[in-house]
């Protein structure tokens, strides 16, 4: 990704203490449910976000970023798929 893609973007941070969460039962709840994903690699949070938790999951095969619902209405962050940003 370009520096020109990623100025502005939130910086990632470790998983702040209060957001942890079972990495190695996510990468086996998201294994089972989407085709072709590995264990990540590594879980990172977005800083900011304290009501709506988001975190990015790096793997072999690709980026993800997963948002926690608030009031912990899910086991587990919901998985979207990253796509690459362009500048304009």
């Amino acid at each position: 990704m370009s520096d020109a893609a990623t100025q502005g973007a939130p910086a990632l941070v470790e998983v702040l203490p209060n957001h942890r969460f079972d990495e190695a039962a996510l990468a086996r709840y998201l294994a089972d449910r989407l085709p072709g994903f590995s264990h990540g690699r590594d879980v990172r949070q977005f800083q900011g976000g304290q009501s709506n938790p988001t975190f990015h999951l790096t793997t072999p095969e690709g980026d993800y970023v997963l948002r926690k619902k608030r009031g912990g209405g899910s086991a587990y962050p919901r998985p979207t798929r990253s796509t690459e940003s362009t500048a304009s």
